[in-house]
């Protein structure tokens, strides 16, 4: 069973992280450079191991329209382990002719920590693996509300293997 000072950690990390970079988007976006254009939660599921997962991203552009970079943080309970994973992604977005849904493909490092959970009298054990994952998605327009996205994510390594996600990307104020 993962350890919740571990998990607050994360998260006060990632809380953190997106919290400064939406406060420098304005100024980086006045200069060409990365700044968040978008924050929100994930929620999916994985095979291999098979799990539950839910987490958050933030997306960073402004500096090439067709490509953005993200990092994610996931935890994913199941299959006798919970297994906290972030990644740092890349993606390369594609135009459809008379569509307002951009396809995208890309992909980039994984670390997970995987916590196996084992019965007393056994100790518990864990270890942290490194990855690559391929992903496949599309973002989808939603008129007024946020835009959600599907996609899947082939993870090549010691990670996990496959997990397909839904979310949804929050834009953040300029």
């Amino acid at each position: 069973m993962i350890r919740k000072p571990s998990v607050t950690r994360c998260l006060l990390v990632a809380a953190l992280a997106a919290t400064a970079a939406g406060g420098a988007r304005a100024a980086a976006a006045r200069s060409g450079e990365i700044a968040a254009t978008s924050i929100g939660p994930r929620l999916g599921f994985g095979l291999g191991p098979d799990q539950v997962v839910l987490g958050g991203q933030v997306t960073l552009g402004a500096f090439h329209p067709d490509w953005t970079f993200s990092p994610i943080l996931e935890i994913g309970f199941g299959d006798h382990q919970t297994v906290v994973t972030l990644d740092f992604d890349a993606y390369y977005h594609l135009y459809l002719s008379d569509s307002d849904w951009r396809p995208y493909v890309g992909g980039g490092l994984s670390l997970d920590n995987f916590n196996f959970d084992r019965e007393p009298p056994f100790p518990h054990e864990s270890e942290t693996n490194a990855g690559l994952n391929f992903v496949v998605g599309t973002s989808i327009p939603t008129g007024s509300s946020p835009p959600m996205f599907v996609e899947l994510r082939l993870g090549v390594g010691d990670i996990p293997n496959l997990r397909a996600m839904f979310g949804l990307n929050f834009p953040l104020r300029k």
